[in-house]
């Protein structure tokens, strides 16, 4: 699970549910990573710039700045662009729009171990 400079893997979680992102910021910090966490879209842009993560969770559903405005800004953005974003969002109609721009479209509910596996997988 460490990332090539052999510190734990860094997550920006953007959740505004406080008791999903407590539960999200929890599991994985026990599974080992480092998670910085954001409840608010417009803080969303200058922390994957300020702290570039090994990977962005990405709510859709996000106050002040949609999750699919942030993803988007990310990919057309030329320092920003590369980095993995795993969407999050019970909302079928975005997730759909999402995949063509996200590494992975995760559907909620979902289960722990299916979290784990898949950050794990990014952010190898």
């Amino acid at each position: 699970m460490q990332n090539r400079n052999s510190n734990p893997p860094s997550i920006l979680m953007l959740e505004d549910d406080y008791e999903l992102g407590q539960v999200m910021s929890l599991i994985l910090s026990e599974a080992g990573y480092s998670v910085i966490w954001k409840r608010d879209g417009i803080d969303a842009l200058p922390s994957i710039a300020d702290h570039q993560p090994d990977l962005v969770m990405l709510d859709m559903h996000m106050p002040n700045l949609s999750g699919l405005e942030i993803l988007q800004q990310i990919r057309t953005s030329e320092t920003l662009a590369q980095t993995k974003v795993l969407v999050t969002t019970a909302d079928i109609q975005m997730a759909t729009v999402a995949e063509s721009m996200a590494d992975v479209v995760f559907t909620k509910p979902f289960s722990i171990d299916q979290l784990i596996n898949m950050v794990s997988r990014l952010s190898a």
